[in-house]
């Protein structure tokens, strides 16, 4: 590893750590605008929002800003078709893993639902939103700011993991109900605990699942030279799980429990196999078909 690379991976790491050190600093004053959010929401929110823009800032750091250099470039095949067809790859991708916990006996109906029209229409509904207020926001970020940045000081194996790594390792980042008044410190005296959160037993299965897909992500964003198909794939993925959230309760008791993570009931080893073979797929597609 060259000096030059070791000095960028570094940079990245600390640029990560003021970031979300940042988002803990700033958790007061967007607390006191908004006193009806629990504290450790706030935090959370404002650190992701940090990220965001110390995201935007790198990618200005290593080049001219705009947003085809973030990846939202008009597709070859147009926006609505490749958002289309990667959507329902995303739906399709996360159907098998949801079809198999309930096939094993992993999830039920849940009996408290009422399956009427209304609440398949909210359902739908929750899942959208969700999907795409997902992928705005993360793609925005993982696939976007930090894979351009990153992909022009680095290279391609050093930035599919930093970002992967990162995509999941945030979604761990749980800051606890702090004790006494709060104030400006707050967030950061509560900030290594929130991190430490990453390093949590039990959560590998999860974490891994996560990993996975922020490397199927990327090489999308790699192979397209755009993040439009990463998009949809994500909100198409997030819809599935919305869904079945809405619709089915987890099962335990079961002999195929070590399936799924403790903190998740539709994540976890199972899904974790499921995207590595999609993965050795679309690898072997990316092998057999170079981009052109």
């Amino acid at each position: 590893m060259s000096a030059r690379l070791l000095f960028q991976i570094v940079f990245f790491v600390v640029l990560v750590g003021a970031a979300l050190a940042a988002g803990a600093l700033l958790a007061y004053p967007v607390h006191l605008l908004l006193p009806m959010v629990e504290f450790s929401s706030v935090a959370e929110r404002s650190s992701l929002l940090c990220g965001l823009v110390a995201s935007l800032l790198y990618v200005r750091w290593t080049m001219p800003f705009s947003l085809a250099a973030i990846g939202y470039r008009r597709p070859a095949t147009g926006l609505l078709p490749a958002l289309a067809q990667s959507y329902g790859l995303g739906m399709l991708v996360m159907a098998v893993p949801v079809l198999l916990l309930s096939l094993l006996g992993l999830s039920h109906l849940d009996p408290d639902a009422s399956f009427t029209p209304a609440f398949f229409l909210q359902a739908l509904l929750i899942g959208l939103v969700a999907g795409f207020g997902a992928s705005i926001i993360e793609e925005t970020l993982f696939r976007g700011a930090l894979y351009s940045g990153l992909e022009r000081r680095t290279n391609l194996f050093w930035t599919i993991l930093l970002s992967s790594l990162l995509y999941s390792a945030v979604h761990f980042l749980e800051y606890p109900s702090p004790d006494g008044d709060i104030t400006w410190l707050t967030g950061l005296a509560l900030f290594p605990e929130a991190v430490g959160q990453m390093f949590r037993p039990g959560i590998l299965s999860h974490f891994l699942t996560l990993f996975l897909l922020g490397v199927l992500l990327c090489l999308l964003r790699w192979r397209d030279g755009h993040v439009w198909r990463a998009f949809g794939l994500h909100a198409g993925i997030v819809m599935v799980i919305k869904l079945h959230s809405e619709i089915a309760d987890k099962t335990t008791g079961t002999d195929y429990d070590f399936l799924v993570n403790v903190y998740s009931s539709r994540l976890g080893w199972l899904t974790t196999v499921w995207l590595l073979v999609i993965l050795a797929v679309y690898g072997w597609h990316c092998y057999r078909k170079p981009a052109n």
